[in-house]
């Protein structure tokens, strides 16, 4: 179903510009006037960004971000909305629950205010949108009661089952431009062990990290390596680069815990936390760990950054614990500070 609306650009107002710290970061708080949380999630290499946020009564919208100026989108016929990423032609991938019962995971388009719905709104089935690629195919998962959790790939109206044969179930980290898909499933039975999969040419290999029982790759990254994180039999979270089948682990000096969420360039990004302290992002250089900890915050997380060095990430502020989300837009990369 395809729906097209028009919605203005909120003012200068609703997205707080703080000023550019040392380095070349130019950071953009989302303060939506009367809201109860925001976030943002994902930004793409135009630095076009998606998030959501919580109004004063407790609905949740999705919005989008460009040039600082933010918009909320709700999907048509919901009670809430979210939207999650955003491919490079400026289309928003979410979901939204609708109004007759169940989720439904929908599109965006950032240009025309276009939406279009994935998957039957029945009532019966909740579809989670994840990630959409540079060809606009949807992907994510989708829940009923005959089966708890699948993954889908959705494109041109058609919604296809995508399930590593025999796995309980299967989640999809990221589709590459050519098709490749990345990600991770769990084998039936009583094991805990999650594997980490690629797909490419119609071959699928299964693979873990050094000591892992839960290997998560996050996403493809240049030169043929996979980027992500793992956990060991501790529970302890490392993260990790796959080349050519061996392995690097990264561990953040004195971290109890470090994941990897991205990469632009050789520069890593990624969050960190301690026996003190929550959640932290951070980058590496191949050198040097630099912390990213927004000025106030008690805890920073870093959710997403594009080619150009640009991020998205969410904190929590000291004093009243709300949790707001920004965007750090990269002038010359990389920008660390």
């Amino acid at each position: 179903m395809r729906v097209a609306m028009t919605i203005a650009w909120a003012g200068a107002g609703a997205a707080a510009a703080v000023p550019a710290q040392a380095g070349q970061f130019q950071f953009h708080v989302l303060n939506i006037p009367g809201e109860a949380f925001s976030a943002a999630f994902t930004i793409n290499d135009n630095n076009q960004a998606v998030g959501s946020y919580m109004d004063g009564s407790d609905v949740v919208h999705g919005l989008v971000w460009q040039n600082g100026q933010t918009a909320q989108v709700d999907a048509i016929g919901s009670y809430r909305s979210r939207l999650v990423s955003i491919n490079a032609q400026g289309i928003a991938v979410g979901d939204f629950g609708a109004v007759g019962g169940g989720a439904n995971a929908f599109t965006y388009n950032l240009r025309t205010a276009e939406q279009t719905v994935v998957g039957a709104i029945d009532g019966l089935r909740y579809y989670q949108g994840l990630g959409i690629t540079s060809a606009d195919a949807v992907y994510g998962s989708v829940t009923t009661k005959r089966d708890p959790y699948e993954a889908y790939v959705a494109k041109a109206d058609v919604v296809r089952k995508f399930n590593v044969a025999g796995a309980a179930y299967t989640v999809i980290s990221t589709i590459s431009d050519r098709g490749e898909v990345l990600g991770s499933y769990v084998p039936p039975g009583k094991s805990p062990v999650t594997h980490g999969f690629t797909l490419r040419g119609g071959v699928l290999t299964s693979f873990d990290a050094p000591g892992a029982t839960s290997t998560l790759p996050a996403l493809f990254g240049a030169h043929g390596i996979i980027l992500g994180s793992f956990q060991d039999a501790n529970g302890v979270s490392h993260g990790f680069v796959r080349q050519r089948g061996g392995y690097t682990v990264y561990d953040h000096p004195g971290a109890t815990g470090t994941t990897l969420i991205g990469m632009s360039g050789n520069l890593l990004v990624g969050n960190f936390s301690t026996a003190e302290s929550g959640s932290t992002g951070f980058f590496y250089d191949g050198k040097t760990y630099t912390d990213l900890s927004i000025l106030g915050a008690e805890i920073t997380g870093i959710t997403s950054i594009n080619a150009g060095g640009s991020i998205t990430g969410t904190f929590f502020a000291q004093g009243n614990g709300q949790l707001y989300g920004f965007i750090a837009i990269c002038s010359r990369a990389p920008c660390t500070k």
